[in-house]
Parts: C-alpha cells; sequence; structure tokens
C-alpha cells in the first residue's frame, strides 16, 4: 500500500541520519493489536538486527513467524539473528525448519546453512550440506552452483570451484 511505502521510505531516512533508534521507537508506534502487524515487524527486526541487538531481533522475527509461519524472508532474518549472537544451534534449527517451507526456501536453507558451517571451519558438514543440495536433483540450479562453487573457492579449490559453476 501507499501507507506502507512511504512508511518504510520515512525508516530509512532515519537510518540514513544515523537514528535506529528512533526508528525503532516509530516502528512501535504503528504495531498496533488490530490491523495487520507483518511489515511493521519485519522493519523492526530488520532494523534491530542493522543495530546488531540480535536477540531482540529475533524475539520480533519469531513473533512475525507466528503471523506468517511460511514466509522465508522472516525465517532467514531470524537465523541471521542467531548467528549475530553466535547461536549456532538456534541459527541452524531456523535454516532446517526452512527447509520445509518449499523447494525453493530448502535450496537457500540448505545454501545458507552450508555457509554456516563453512565460516566455522566445519568443512565436513559444509561439504555434506551441499553435496544433499546437488543429490536434490538440483545440480544445475543456479543458486546450488553458486554456494557450491563459493564453498569450494573459499576452501581454497578453486579449480573445484570453477568447475561447479560451469
Amino acid at each position: 500500500t501507499t501507507q506502507s511505502r512511504l512508511r518504510y521510505q520515512i525508516l530509512r531516512r532515519y537510518v540514513m541520519l544515523d537514528r535506529r533508534d528512533k526508528a525503532i521507537e516509530l516502528v512501535d508506534t504503528w504495531l498496533t493489536p488490530q490491523g495487520q502487524q507483518l511489515p511493521a515487524l519485519r522493519w523492526k527486526g530488520d532494523l534491530l538486527l542493522e543495530a546488531g541487538r540480535g536477540f531482540e531481533a529475533a524475539q520480533v522475527f519469531r513473533q512475525a513467524i507466528a503471523e506468517m509461519p511460511d514466509r522465508v524472508l522472516l525465517r532467514h532474518r531470524l537465523a541471521a539473528s542467531y548467528l549475530t549472537v553466535t547461536d549456532y544451534p538456534a541459527a541452524q534449527e531456523a535454516y532446517e525448519q526452512m527447509m520445509d517451507i518449499d523447494p525453493g526456501a530448502q535450496i537457500i536453507a540448505m545454501a545458507a546453512l552450508g555457509e554456516m558451517y563453512l565460516g566455522l571451519g566445519l568443512e565436513k558438514q559444509a561439504i555434506s550440506t551441499f553435496n544433499k543440495l546437488k543429490t536434490a536433483d538440483r545440480t544445475r540450479d543456479p543458486r546450488v552452483m553458486y554456494a557450491i562453487g563459493r564453498a569450494r573457492q573459499r576452501m581454497g579449490h578453486d579449480d573445484m570451484a570453477q568447475q561447479e559453476l560451469e
């Protein structure tokens, strides 16, 4: 809606002015028991996440997911919130729940989970996760090719990374 777009632009202006706290206060005034809360919840969660307030962001994203459990973006942001506070088991659980939404969500979640493992130095788990993506009959999906190629490159296997991208 027009009002929603305008509200979003107001929030972005506050962020550009480095006034995230003011933006969060404003979003709180938009959260009312009656009416659609999902956009405001998502914005608040994103603002908290940008401000490095992962615990609070996770709480807001869980609230948004309660309203719309099949929104891939919300689950992805929930996992990102957990990652910012180094709660890796909770991030893994969020990604695993995301996999149940649909095949596209499964690809995104598995790629992100593999990246998380890779970032933690758990190369075997990362490779195992990426191989599951390959065996899920999605070998030529560009998202899978990119995730596996990126992982191989990060592990120093440039030749293998190139093969994944071809």
